[in-house]
């Protein structure tokens, strides 16, 4: 994003400019200070007493955020400063055509994009080819993988099986949770559903799940799945979610595949999305 400045004056020379984000004047704009401030640089207009200058140079850095305010100064020869503000375009809306990288072979893949900060995460950046301002979420070693503990592999994640249809059909209900240690036997069908409570566990990096926060998210939930000695041929297991204790499902289920008739396997880890239903 850029803003074209037009001064009028009866000075000589070229003028100087400062711009600042916000209402007030605080430090130059990196432009102002990678580019050069004064008119006289590549892209300035000066015929006779009318002056033009573009504030956001489309690379780097340098560029001006949409629907932003700007503070902006203006001396010429030995006037007084004139200040003014303004406020970028917003993007607009329905404009498919294609803009060229900035290009620059100093930079990471030689494209002249801002450099990200790793120290500063409240930062913004503006992308110099739609002046869209953008902070950075996350970064490299935020979370430690000597940090994860898989819930799968937490004994106290797996709370008391329940029968959720209440019809008998499971024998040794609890050792549904067991995770191939012990078995359940299950003699109904595909109505006989047992309900396994998911206990309240956290995020491994010691954070919180509540709400969003982007160091540690919950997207899917992963469990293995051990099944043997089928009595009828084809015999699968169905997987779904629930957000009210087993009363109604939510999500898309997940069926296994075919239970052996031989001792129980481990058949698969079944992937369940839970970011499709929170």
């Amino acid at each position: 994003m850029q803003a074209k400045i037009t001064v009028q004056t009866d000075q000589t020379g070229f003028c100087t400019y400062r711009a600042s984000r916000g209402f007030a004047f605080n430090s130059n704009l990196a432009d102002l200070i990678d580019n050069t401030s004064t008119d006289a640089r590549s892209g300035s207009i000066v015929n006779a007493n009318v002056h033009i200058f573009v504030l956001g140079t489309r690379k780097g850095s340098d560029a001006l955020a949409a629907s932003a305010t700007y503070w902006v100064g203006v001396t010429c020869g030995t006037d007084s400063e004139v200040a003014a503000t303004l406020v970028t375009r917003s993007i607009a809306w329905g404009n498919t055509a294609p803009d060229p990288i900035p290009f620059n072979t100093g930079k990471f893949g030689n494209t002249d994009y801002p450099v990200i900060n790793w120290t500063n995460q409240q930062q913004s950046y503006v992308d110099p080819v739609t002046g869209v301002e953008f902070w950075r979420v996350t970064s490299p070693g935020m979370m430690s993988s000597a940090t994860l503990n898989l819930a799968a592999q937490n004994s106290s994640v797996l709370g008391v099986p329940l029968d959720a249809s209440g019809t008998g059909k499971w024998a040794s209900l609890g050792n549904i949770s067991s995770n191939g240690g012990s078995f359940s036997v299950g003699s109904g069908g595909a109505s006989d559903k047992a309900f396994v409570p998911l206990g309240n566990f956290t995020c491994p990096a010691g954070t919180t799940f509540a709400g969003w926060y982007p160091k540690c998210t919950l997207d899917d939930l992963s469990f293995d799945v051990y099944c043997g000695n089928a009595a009828v041929s084809g015999t699968t297991l169905t997987l779904q979610l629930s957000i009210d204790g087993g009363q109604t499902v939510s999500g898309m289920p997940v069926t296994t595949a075919v239970c052996p008739t031989s001792a129980p396997v481990k058949l698969a880890d079944v992937l369940l999305d839970v970011g499709r239903i929170l």
